[in-house]
């Protein structure tokens, strides 16, 4: 699903209005790029199913919306699994 394109770098960035918390997004441990490895587990028997790549646009939109939103580092934009 293509959410919208945005530039590469994820300081290049303009955020919506309603951006992540800073208070939550100083406590991320970031890449070089301004990304965080995101880990989407089963419930239940906790196993690991992917993992992906968040900036902090992304975690917003997977907080406010309630479903997870990645940044795809090869096709530079958002996207959403199935």
């Amino acid at each position: 699903m293509n959410d919208s394109t945005v530039p590469t770098d994820p300081a290049d960035r303009t955020p919506d209005p309603l951006s992540l918390d800073p208070k939550v997004a100083e406590l991320l441990k970031r890449d070089q790029h301004g990304l965080v490895a995101a880990v989407v587990q089963q419930h239940d028997t906790r196993e690991v199913l992917m993992v992906g790549w968040m900036d902090d646009e992304a975690l917003r939109r997977t907080l406010t919306e309630g479903r997870v939103t990645f940044w795809s580092r090869s096709r530079e934009e958002y996207w959403r699994k199935g």
